[in-house]
C-alpha cells in the first residue's frame, strides 16, 4: 500500500499519468504470505475441458465492422463504456515489460498496457482514454466477477486462461503463450524444478496457476508458498525466506533485468496462455475485444509490440498465438 501511495503522489506531479487505484472492495490483509491452504484455484471443474479453454467467441461481422471505427451496437457494454468516457483496466504496476509503473513519469507501460490501449484506440480513437487500476494479483477474477458488477471492464494482467477462471468469467482469444520456470538465485545448486524437494520453498501468486502446478507436482515436492503479488515472491527470494520463484518466464525474465543476482534454470513445466479478463455474460463485449486482436494480429502491431517490450528479454523470435473459436 505504501508504494501505492508513493505512485499516487508522483501521478499528481506528472500530467501524463494514467489514473491508479485499487478498487474498494479490496482489502489486503497484514501480511503477504497467504494461507496455502486457500491459495491454488480449483483445477478440477466439471464440464470443462482444458485442451479447448482457450476457445473464445468468434467476432460476428458487427463487431468486426465496429473495432475498425464503426458504432458500436446502443445499448451494448461497448456503449457504457463510451458514455462513461475511458476504458477501465485492472493491471499489475511491477510486471515488468508486460505491466508495470514507470520510476521516473508515473506512467504504466508495457506489453499488456499496449494491447490493453489498442481496445482503447477502437473505442475512443484515443489510445490515452483509459483508467488503469492497480490491482493484486490474487483478485484479477474477483474484479470482474463482483455480484455488484465489474470493477473494471477488463483485467489484462499476464491473466492464463484456465477451466477455474473460465467457469467465473469470460476471456478473449489467447494473445501469447508463456512457459512456467524457475527462478533462483545464482549462487544456488538447483537447475530445475525436479531440483526442488519438500525442503525447500518456492514462491508464488495465490490464485494463479502457477501455484496450482506446484501443489500438482509430484512428491517429494517444495513447499509452496503463495503471496499477493509477483513482487512479493521477488522480496522474499532477495531476503532468503524462500529458495526459489516459479511462475511465467516471461514474469521472471523481467526479474532477472531487476535483479543480475537471479537465473532462471531449467525447462518450461507448463505452457500458460494469457488472455483478456472479460466481465461475465457480455457476449458482445467478447466477440467485440476478439475483433480487436484479430486487427492486432493481422496487421503486425503484435510483432511490433514484442519486438519493443520482449525480443530482447527472451531473446528469441515469436509469432501471436493463432485464435481459437467456439462458434
Amino acid at each position: 500500500m505504501r508504494g501505492l501511495v508513493a505512485l499516487a503522489a508522483l501521478c499528481v506531479a506528472t500530467s501524463a499519468c494514467a489514473r491508479t487505484e485499487v478498487p474498494p472492495p479490496i482489502t489486503l490483509p497484514p501480511s503477504t504470505v497467504i494461507d496455502p491452504g486457500s491459495a491454488a484455484p480449483n483445477a478440477d471443474t466439471p464440464g470443462c475441458d482444458p485442451s479447448n479453454v482457450t476457445q473464445s467467441l468468434r467476432p460476428d461481422a458487427a463487431a468486426l465492422a465496429a473495432a475498425e471505427g464503426g458504432a458500436v451496437a446502443p445499448g451494448s457494454y461497448m456503449a457504457e463504456i463510451q458514455a462513461r468516457e475511458r476504458l477501465r483496466v485492472g493491471v499489475d504496476t511491477a510486471t515488468l515489460q508486460f505491466s508495470s509503473v514507470n520510476p521516473f513519469n508515473g506512467a504504466f507501460e508495457g506489453f499488456d498496457v499496449e494491447i490493453a490501449r489498442e481496445i482503447a484506440l477502437a473505442l475512443f480513437g484515443d489510445r490515452d482514454a483509459i483508467e488503469f487500476v492497480a490491482i493484486p494479483y490474487s483478485e484479477r477474477v474477483g474484479v470482474l466477477a463482483d455480484e455488484r458488477g465489474p470493477q473494471v471492464d477488463l483485467v489484462i494482467n499476464t491473466f492464463t486462461i484456465n477451466c477455474d477462471r473460465d467457469a467465473q468469467i469470460d476471456f478473449s482469444t489467447e494473445y501469447f503463450t508463456s512457459r512456467q520456470k524457475l527462478l533462483v538465485r545464482t549462487d544456488s545448486d538447483a537447475r530445475s524444478i525436479a531440483d526442488m524437494t519438500a525442503e525447500h520453498r518456492v514462491c508464488a501468486t495465490a490464485n494463479s496457476t502457477s501455484i496450482e502446478n506446484l501443489t500438482a507436482l509430484p512428491e517429494p515436492r517444495p513447499v509452496a508458498v503463495p503471496v499477493l503479488d509477483q513482487a512479493d515472491c521477488l522480496v522474499l527470494l532477495q531476503q532468503g525466506r524462500v529458495d526459489a520463484i516459479s511462475t511465467d518466464d516471461t514474469i521472471l525474465a523481467g526479474m532477472v533485468a531487476q535483479d543480475r543476482n537471479l537465473e532462471i534454470v531449467g525447462e518450461g513445466f507448463s505452457e500458460e496462455p494469457y488472455g483478456v479478463g472479460l466481465p461475465p455474460d457480455r457476449p458482445e463485449f467478447v466477440r467485440y475485444v476478439n475483433a480487436v486482436l484479430e486487427q492486432v494480429r493481422s496487421s503486425g502491431r503484435w510483432n511490433q509490440l514484442y519486438d519493443e517490450w520482449l525480443f530482447e528479454l527472451l531473446d528469441e523470435d515469436a509469432e501471436p498465438p493463432e485464435a481459437s473459436y467456439e462458434d
